[in-house]
């Protein structure tokens, strides 16, 4: 699986001291960070949503300024990819999937027929899979910058992903309240309990038990 290279900055909080950073390199080596992601770059909240303070950065000194105005929020920097193509893939109880293209300038999804190709397709579709069997969301949305024909996952937690009606789209919403029904029909039929608590520690624990899925369906 590919993703982007990042780097989580503190926020700029006041009575932020050395000692609650201990688990960071602190000062910070903004000439290490810049040499992992590149240049340009994105610099973003690390819990935002809807495109709040996401910021283009092209040169050191545009990177500086953000960072010192970002105020009490932990940033992201991330690595920015040129893609040729972008899809939000939807995906629904670990299984029904659909890639969705989406213009990240204009921010508004696309209906296009046989917008990635086959192989692609599949990777991105395989990859979604994984990535929400290892969190656990039955209901998220994973960003894919595609350059080159290879999908970068970029953004993939939003376990309560852009869903309107008026964002979205007819034909995507139609498809998404179609989905969210079967699942909640199939998880009170078969009253599969969910999962009360997420640890991270466990995640990374080669040998934590992950649900899985019959197989990746949807939309072609």
């Amino acid at each position: 699986m590919n993703c982007d290279h990042a780097s989580l900055v503190p926020s700029l909080k006041e009575g932020v001291v050395a000692e609650s950073l201990r688990n960071l390199k602190y000062p910070l080596d903004w000439d290490e960070i810049v040499a992992h992601v590149g240049l340009p770059a994105f610099i973003k909240p690390y819990d935002g949503g809807g495109w709040r303070g996401v910021s283009r950065v092209n040169t050191f000194d545009e990177l500086m300024e953000k960072y010192d105005a970002s105020g009490t929020d932990c940033m992201v920097l991330q690595e920015y990819i040129p893609f040729d193509r972008y899809v939000r893939c939807y995906c629904i109880g670990k299984k029904d999937l659909w890639p969705m293209p989406y213009d990240p300038i204009f921010q508004r999804y696309l209906v296009v027929d046989d917008y990635l190709p086959h192989d692609v397709d599949e990777r991105v579709r395989r990859d979604a899979v994984l990535i929400n069997e290892a969190l656990g969301y039955d209901i998220n949305t994973v960003e894919f910058a595609i350059a080159e024909g290879i999908p970068y996952a970029i953004d993939y937690m939003n376990p309560a992903p852009d869903a309107d009606w008026w964002s979205v789209g007819s034909v995507y919403y139609k498809w998404l309240v179609q989905k969210v029904a079967d699942l909640a029909i199939d998880t009170a039929l078969h009253g599969q309990s969910t999962v009360k608590s997420h640890r991270w520690d466990q995640l990374l624990n080669a040998q934590v038990e992950r649900p899985t899925s019959t197989g990746a369906t949807g939309a072609k």
